[in-house]
């Protein structure tokens, strides 16, 4: 996906927008909603995701 979007200019430095609900994404990698969350809130913590 980032090379793809680098491709197009729509990458800032090592950083691209990623316009997903938690839901799909959930949907997408079979988990549920509240472990996509709790994931999501430890990788924010991180500071891997913005």
């Amino acid at each position: 996906m980032f090379a793809r979007l680098r491709s197009v200019d729509l990458v800032e430095g090592k950083s691209f927008d990623f316009p997903v609900t938690q839901t799909e994404l959930a949907d997408t990698v079979g988990l549920t909603t509240v472990h996509v969350n709790r994931t999501l809130k430890e990788m924010r913590e991180h500071g891997l995701i913005a």
